[in-house]
C-alpha cells in the first residue's frame, strides 16, 4: 500500500517544505477550489530498545539446531557448534493524524496530513548456551553478541533517517488532498 510506504520514512526535527503547498480541485460546478497547506506536517521517527533479555537454558546442540537467517560463515559439512546467538524481530508502528480544511462557499474540504509518527521497536535477545557458564568463555561469547546488538541499533537508527526522509518526500509531494463534501 503506498499510504504504508508513505508512513515508512519520517525523521525526528526534520524540515518540512510541504508547508505552504497548494493543489487544486474543482468543485461540482466545475469552480477552482484551492486547498493550501499552512502548516507544515510533523514528521517523527523514534526508534526506541528494550534493554537485552538473556536465556541461559539450551544447550550448545540446542543453539546450534535453531533456525536463524545469518548466513554461516564456515563451509558446508564444517563442524560448528553455536556458543551463543542474537535474536531481534523489530516491530513497526505508525500513526497518521490528519486535518480537514472546508472551504466555506462551495463547503467542499480538503484533507492534509498534520503529523505522521512511525516507531521502530528493538526488542533484543541474547542466548548463551548453559555449558557456559561462568569464565572467559562465557564473556568472550556474550561480548560478541553484544557487538552484533550494537550493529543492529546502529542500522536501524540510520534507517530511521533515511526512512524519515523518504516519508517526509511524499508527504511533500501530496500536499493536501482534495474534495471532501
Amino acid at each position: 500500500m503506498i499510504l504504508f510506504a508513505t508512513l515508512l520514512a519520517a525523521q525526528v526535527g526534520m524540515s518540512a517544505p510541504a508547508a505552504g503547498a497548494v493543489h487544486t480541485v474543482r468543485s461540482p460546478a466545475r469552480q477552482k477550489i484551492t486547498c493550501r497547506v499552512e502548516e507544515a506536517p510533523r514528521i517523527k521517527v523514534a526508534v526506541t530498545t528494550n534493554d537485552i533479555a538473556y536465556d541461559y537454558t539450551r544447550g550448545a546442540r540446542e543453539l546450534t539446531g535453531l533456525k536463524t537467517d545469518t548466513t554461516s560463515p564456515y563451509p558446508p559439512g564444517s563442524d560448528t557448534v553455536t556458543g551463543g546467538l542474537r535474536q531481534d524481530h523489530p516491530t513497526i508502528r505508525t500513526k497518521m493524524e490528519w486535518d480537514v480544511v472546508w472551504e466555506d462557499i462551495s463547503n467542499i474540504g480538503c484533507m492534509r496530513y498534520k503529523e505522521v509518527n512511525i516507531e521502530i521497536h528493538m526488542q533484543p535477545k541474547i542466548f548463551l548456551a548453559k555449558e557456559f557458564d561462568n569464565g572467559t568463555c562465557r564473556e568472550a561469547v556474550l561480548t560478541h553478541e553484544r557487538k552484533h546488538v550494537q550493529v543492529d541499533r546502529e542500522v536501524m537508527n540510520k534507517y530511521a533517517g533515511i526512512i524519515g526522509r523518504s516519508v517526509q518526500d511524499i508527504v511533500n509531494r501530496v500536499g493536501a488532498l482534495g474534495r471532501s463534501t
